[in-house]
């Protein structure tokens, strides 16, 4: 193997391909706008090209399995079960809302995620910038729901919050941080987090893998911040 992952993030409309290989990242991004069936392949063929490898050489493929757009996710995640199981290397699923809060780590102690899910909701999740740990695992909530998960000292972001800002402004006035910068996923965020988790052998059956479609009467009460 070459120690190289391949990367799909498509979970919204700033959609990219990555292939990372020790330090060095190929990105291509897939343009504004849902078409990612259209450009998701060529993308990956390019970033292929340009590192010298083929598919069959690769250790893993590692996809954003979501929350996040339902058509753009479903094209990622198809596209990334069909190619492993063609080319016979191991598939990764990593969370969209993971992939956001590792761009945005360091930002602080704690990076609280929030998208917009439509339908007076927002896809929610906050994740320690130590270690990725998911302190509250990803849901779907209120605005007014989500709005609890942040406390003084946690970071904010994703385009959730512009999307309410009336409601966030108070998470802000309390000692919450705004972050901006990082208006989506990206696919490098995806194959850096696809990394441990592939040595760890959680890996993803290329048969059954499926975008991660949150539902709010599926989520637990409002979290408390931990």
């Amino acid at each position: 193997m070459t120690g190289a992952v391949l990367a799909f993030e498509t979970s919204s409309p700033r959609g990219s391909v990555a292939l990372r290989r020790g330090d060095t990242v190929e990105v291509e991004p897939l343009g504004d706008g849902l078409r990612h069936g259209r450009t998701l392949l060529p993308a990956a063929e390019a970033c292929l090209r340009r590192a010298g490898i083929g598919l069959r050489e690769l250790d893993a493929i590692a996809v954003g399995i979501g929350p996040g757009s339902y058509t753009g996710t479903r094209i990622g995640v198809m596209a990334a079960r069909a190619l492993a199981w063609g080319a016979g290397v191991k598939l990764v699923a990593v969370s969209s809302l993971a992939a956001l809060a590792h761009d945005a780590r360091g930002g602080a102690p704690r990076i609280v995620t929030v998208r917009d899910a439509r339908r007076d909701e927002v896809y929610v999740a906050a994740y320690r910038s130590t270690d990725g740990f998911a302190e509250v695992p990803d849901r779907a909530l209120t605005p007014e729901e989500a709005a609890a998960v942040a406390g003084p000292g946690d970071a904010l972001v994703g385009d959730g919050i512009d999307r309410y800002p009336e409601i966030f402004a108070a998470c802000l006035a309390a000692g919450a941080r705004l972050l901006t910068g990082f208006p989506a996923p990206t696919a490098a965020a995806v194959a850096a987090l696809a990394f441990p988790l592939l040595a760890a052998g959680r890996c993803a059956d290329p048969l059954l893998l499926q975008p991660e479609y949150l539902r709010r009467d599926e989520a637990p009460p409002v979290f408390e911040r931990a």
